[in-house]
């Protein structure tokens, strides 16, 4: 329970919302969430600060350079994961094969199919632990793998090498009769 007065508490926040959003706008894109946040954590005090005002201008600034920072740090990942993950492909395919029209055909896949093929080829997981990692059987699996690839092939408007499809044949043919 708060020990703040909802009148006290709802003229702080008529009274100083618009100052504290000005003053978090400084230090990152989405002050109204620092202030909802600080306004929130001062409710939730069960021994109020004494000076109010005060706390609040510090835990909004808090809140948002840790905002700002964690923007900061997910922007630095996701930058680094793009450019890696634009990388489906090794650089002697990247020659013959239009990468970006590639990734677009396999973005365009249904999920399912999708990740069957990455798990397959980036992965590199027989499709028995594929069958056991979508809870599907092996037969299933390699039914949508070609389909998956048939798509693809369609979709880049290129055949890809035939000893793909018959190295990952015949791998299926030799692990269904172990």
């Amino acid at each position: 329970m708060s020990a703040i007065e909802p009148e006290e508490f709802a003229r702080i926040i008529v009274g100083l919302s618009p100052a504290l959003i000005l003053y978090a706008r400084s230090f990152c894109s989405e002050p109204e969430d620092m202030v909802q946040e600080a306004l929130l954590r001062l409710f939730q005090q069960t021994t109020q600060p004494e000076n109010k005002r005060a706390w609040l201008f510090r835990c909004v600034r808090n809140l948002a350079i840790n905002s700002q920072r964690a923007q900061t740090r997910r922007s630095r990942h996701q930058t680094a994961h793009s450019e890696q993950s634009s990388r489906w492909f090794d650089a002697t395919c990247e020659r013959e094969l239009d990468v970006q029209v590639a990734v677009a055909a396999l973005e365009h896949l249904p999920g399912e199919l999708r990740e069957i093929i990455s798990a397959r080829l980036w992965g590199e997981l027989t499709l028995a632990e594929i069958a056991e990692l979508t809870e599907l059987s092996i037969s299933t699996v390699f039914r949508r793998y070609e389909l998956g690839l048939h798509q693809l092939r369609i979709a880049i408007g290129a055949a890809c090498p035939p000893t793909i499809t018959q190295t990952h044949s015949s791998s299926f043919l030799k692990n269904s009769k172990d």
